[in-house]
């Protein structure tokens, strides 16, 4: 809840993007942590960008998760491809 606050609380001075990678290696308290900060943060200045192994989601709780939070938040996923050599 600290980090929350803390993070809300520095945008509320200024925009702020935060990112997270590779949520798919993240345990269930990140998980709780970043649900609750992005329920926050759809009210805020406050942009979180998480990315996410896609062959990971499919099979694992994860998948369950980002789908929760996207009916939850304002939420936009971007699948992006490999870059070509």
């Amino acid at each position: 809840r600290r980090v929350t606050e803390a993070l809300i609380d520095a945008a509320a001075d200024s925009p702020m993007v935060v990112a997270f990678e590779d949520i798919d290696l993240a345990d269930d308290s990140s998980l709780v942590l970043l649900r609750a900060l992005a329920q926050r943060a759809a009210s805020t200045a406050l942009l979180l960008v998480l990315t996410v192994n896609a062959a990971q989601t499919n099979a694992s709780r994860l998948a369950g998760w980002l789908n929760t939070l996207v009916s939850e938040s304002r939420v936009t996923l971007l699948e992006m491809t490999p870059i070509s050599p």
